[in-house]
């Protein structure tokens, strides 16, 4: 296997069945897909969770976090989980004892709404780069979700671009793909709320790293209800990230003016 991809699951009880067949149906046989139940409450999905994991798998592991403890510390967990990862069949095994395994490893949504196959697309792009630190991440070009969400991902990207730098924005498009050397560098310290993605971005820049930042289209959330989707969900979102980004203002360009 070349590549790791981690995929939390937050009560998304109506769509793993779904996911998994996506998973199947992709040519991406050199991908190590790592399922992680991030603490979900839904009995639905830890029924469905329970049942997969029984069953094998070539590329499609199941990782459970028995809490939520947020966004950034459910993918944190997960690639954690990847050194002493263990899989059997019968009695067959497959042990990962280290990232050796791996030229990078990344994470995506399980909703739907960035599709898994831009997985691949940031993988044919990683194989293009012939250096060791390296950052390939999706930009939003388009968006199905609806006008509110369109304002207030324009009005904090104006915000993140003003501060930081037109690398920073859209910092929760995925996939993401991080090439090993760099992640962890910058794993440990990262958020472990939704401010995650900005928070490797930025920790990226201390680095001279290759960034690569590649156009997606965000779709429609496919199944179930997602935890940012409501004005009072955004609104709240938004200030925590204002909150975030002014403890944050040693990074900014303007650093001069706090």
């Amino acid at each position: 296997m070349n590549y790791a991809c981690i995929i939390p699951c937050f009560n998304e009880g109506e769509r793993i069945k779904e996911l998994i067949s996506e998973l199947e149906s992709i040519d991406s046989s050199y991908i190590d897909w790592f399922l992680v139940d991030n603490g979900s409450f839904d009995s639905s999905f830890d029924f469905i969770f329970k049942n997969n994991q029984k069953k094998f798998y070539k590329n499609i592991n199941f990782i459970r976090k028995s809490t939520n403890e947020g966004y950034g510390k459910g993918i944190k967990y997960g690639l954690n989980q990847i050194k002493n990862f263990k899989k059997s069949k019968k009695n067959a095994n497959i042990i990962f004892n280290s990232y050796s395994n791996y030229f990078a490893l990344g994470w995506t949504h399980a909703d739907g709404q960035t599709p898994v196959f831009d997985l691949i697309s940031a993988t044919r792009q990683a194989d293009q780069i012939s250096t060791n630190e390296y950052l390939i991440k999706g930009i939003r070009n388009s968006r199905e979700d609806g006008l509110i969400s369109t304002i207030f991902t324009s009005f904090l990207n104006l915000i993140i671009f003003t501060i930081f730098s037109s690398d920073c924005i859209n910092p929760n498009s995925q996939p993401t793909l991080v090439s090993k050397d760099l992640l962890f560098k910058i794993l440990d310290t990262a958020s472990n709320d939704g401010s995650f993605d900005l928070s490797i971005l930025l920790k990226s820049t201390k680095y001279k790293v290759s960034y690569s930042r590649f156009p997606i289209k965000f779709l429609k959330r496919k199944r179930g209800v997602g935890s940012n989707e409501s004005i009072y969900q955004k609104v709240k979102y938004s200030i925590d990230l204002l909150i975030f980004l002014w403890g944050k203002r040693r990074f900014s360009k303007f650093y001069n003016i706090f």
